[in-house]
């Protein structure tokens, strides 16, 4: 696989940042996981850890170098993280059992898989269209669906951040595993937190990105979000990759990946060392 990639996590307006991320590729799989720990919970930041650790850790274990069941790698890697989540919770005796949204995107033999809990997305773009776009397990996106609210509307809405599915509730969470989304070639992949995609129109996140790299679109997209969200914005996170076709050539710009050349432990992972890949011939 060849892929620019880049990926950055803001404060925004609060006083911590719940959101974790994490980006790591062998030769022939790439894993990609944003999570966004609930606000007004004890410990979000670390239900978030928790949880993208997890998946990292797995994926360390099962790619070599690749899966043999992408869909149920997924599905079960959630269920380990939701069980992290509650194992960390008895352990230290937290009054509140902390929480995480999550979404993982899984590039493996030109099919995409995404599995998700919650409202953190994954857009699937190529060129001026969005492709795919996760389901929010939200009650907005319910009204939504119903007719009874715009998604123009729904940025403004007083209960948009109410989610119904979560990891680390007391209650199993809904797991929902995609089916497998074939690749078509030079299409981006944005996975984000609702602090990142909250502000803006599925059809402005089509728009910037048609053409551009993602280590240039995503810091400007940041920028733009927090002049919109104004001083109460939350955290913003975001991974923001785009496939390149076989016959692309990968230089040696940061951000820029060939998947053959992985490092001698079989995978490598963001941040990239600098000069990390060598210009190819």
């Amino acid at each position: 696989m060849k892929f620019a990639i880049a990926s950055e996590s803001r404060v925004g307006g609060r006083e911590h940042n719940e959101d974790r991320h994490g980006a790591i590729w062998s030769a022939q799989s790439l894993l990609l996981v944003v999570a966004d720990g609930m606000g007004g919970r004890e410990y979000g930041e670390v239900a978030a850890q928790i949880a993208v650790d997890v998946f990292l850790e797995n994926f360390r274990r099962s790619a070599h170098p690749q899966l043999l069941r992408p869909a149920a790698f997924l599905q079960r890697v959630m269920a380990e993280a939701h069980e992290a989540i509650l194992a960390q919770a008895l352990q230290n005796r937290l009054h509140e059992v902390p929480s995480t949204t999550l979404v993982a995107g899984l590039v493996q033999d030109g099919k995409l898989y995404v599995v998700h809990a919650g409202d953190s997305r994954l857009y699937l773009l190529q060129g001026d269209r969005l492709r795919y776009r996760t389901r929010d397990h939200s009650q907005v996106q319910r009204l939504i669906e119903s007719g009874q609210l715009s998604e123009k509307d729904a940025q403004t809405y007083p209960g948009r951040n109410h989610i119904y599915n979560c990891l680390g509730a007391m209650i199993d969470p809904e797991i929902e595993v995609s089916e497998p989304i074939p690749l078509q070639g030079n299409e981006t992949l944005l996975l984000c937190s609702d602090g990142l995609w909250g502000p803006l129109l599925d059809e402005e996140i089509t728009r910037i990105f048609h053409g551009r790299e993602p280590q240039l679109v995503l810091p400007a997209l940041m920028n733009v979000v927090e002049k919109r969200a104004g001083a109460g914005r939350d955290n913003l996170t975001g991974i923001a990759v785009t496939l390149l076709g076989e016959d692309d050539v990968v230089g040696s710009r940061d951000g820029y990946v060939d998947s053959l050349y992985v490092s001698r432990a079989g995978f490598d992972q963001l941040p990239l060392p600098h000069g990390l890949r060598p210009a190819l011939r």
